[in-house]
């Protein structure tokens, strides 16, 4: 397993949501190779 690590949202760059205003999103999760992140 990958050691855990943290991001410091107040450091980060968060972008806004156009679908809902006033909501902004913060990726939190780097892309899988030949995969994907998710729970059934």
């Amino acid at each position: 397993m990958n050691k855990q690590t943290f991001v410091d949202t107040e450091a980060e760059t968060w972008f806004e949501f156009q679908p809902v205003p006033g909501t902004k999103l913060l990726p939190l999760a780097e892309p899988v190779p030949k995969g994907s992140i998710h729970r059934l």
